[in-house]
């Protein structure tokens, strides 16, 4: 078959199996202790289990191999280590530097695989830098994908729409082998797991089981964009997470809070409060990705004009969900 029919193959199966194991796997994870309780640093209601990343990269990765497309081993490896201790960790706690470590060893692994002549800074740097540089955004990918996995949907529709973006750009500029078949995959698996999480009250979470091998995978997606030359898309197609998640960072540290604890003071956390509701701001952040995508591919030609329109559309975008936010509390009063 060709390439398009074999993806397309991969994201149908994938997309079966993950909405049907994590069917499966939601009384699973009840049982086996991974639930996500109701506190005051959360978004939700009730005790909801949470460790649905696992069954959805078991489904992606399942899905390539049954259809015979290349997996790469370093990357696999990579996930498979990061969902393993990060369901330990959604089970009981485990402590943030053994987390860390297991963060910067996987994007280490990562960059230490890479051939000589793939540079993340186009050049512009010694290769030690570029490594250097690679392995921080790899690991504040897999950091800020957990940080902004707060509200139901909206890590799940993020990595739909960067893969898709992700597969968009390296069809209408094909150059040798990409990570299009685990893009394709887990576009599949994870609208199969949005079946069970983008809910008004949803069934089951991605955990840190997800988020931070996603985190991973989207940035290693973007890295392969950026080693191509596609540099404005790798900045632009995650722009959205990254910098609602970078600025809250910033703002959080500027106001001498204590940045390493949980919270919820994100731009898109303060709105769904606001609204008293999550799906409409995973609709509003689908919007502005929607037009990410169309930025990103443009960004072939017409990188820094790209870049710019990103900008402000992310702009557009915390203004929108600042502006949901003040409408709904002058209406309640101060």
């Amino acid at each position: 078959m060709d390439n398009f029919t074999a993806l397309s193959v991969v994201a149908i199966l994938a997309f079966v199996l993950a909405a049907a194991g994590i069917a499966l796997a939601i009384p699973w994870l009840r049982a086996f202790g991974a639930i996500a309780d109701e506190n005051d640093r959360t978004m939700h209601e009730g005790r909801i289990p949470k460790g649905g990343g696992a069954p959805l990269l078991i489904a992606a990765i399942i899905a390539i191999a049954v259809v015979g497309l290349p997996l790469d081993p370093v990357l696999m490896t990579c996930l498979a280590s990061l969902a393993a201790l990060s369901l330990i960790n959604d089970r009981r706690s485990v402590p943030f530097p053994i987390r860390l470590l297991a963060h910067l060893t996987a994007a280490s692994a990562i960059a230490v695989s890479l051939p000589g002549d793939v540079t993340a800074l186009q050049g512009t740097v010694p290769q030690w830098m570029d490594r250097a540089v690679i392995i921080i955004a790899l690991a504040w990918m897999m950091n800020l994908y957990n940080f902004m996995d707060g509200i139901n949907g909206i890590a799940g529709a993020e990595t739909v729409a960067i893969s898709i973006g992700y597969l968009a750009i390296v069809g209408a500029s094909p150059s040798g082998a990409s990570h299009a078949p685990v893009a394709a995959a887990v576009i599949g698996a994870t609208v199969g797991f949005l079946i069970w999480n983008l809910r008004p009250v949803a069934r089951v979470f991605l955990g840190d089981a997800g988020s931070v091998p996603l985190g991973l995978l989207m940035g290693v997606l973007m890295l392969d964009l950026a080693g191509r030359g596609y540099w404005a898309a790798a900045l632009i197609l995650p722009a959205t997470f990254v910098a609602d998640a970078s600025l809250t960072l910033l703002q959080r540290m500027a106001a001498g809070e204590k940045f390493w604890h949980a919270h919820k003071s994100h731009h898109y956390q303060r709105a769904a409060q606001r609204l008293g509701a999550h799906l409409p701001v995973v609709g509003m952040m689908t919007c502005a990705n929607s037009i990410l995508i169309v930025l990103a591919l443009w960004s072939i030609t017409a990188p820094w004009p790209a870049l710019a329109g990103a900008i402000a559309t992310v702009a557009l975008l915390f203004w929108a969900l600042g502006r949901a936010g003040r409408f709904l509390s002058s209406d309640s009063g101060p």
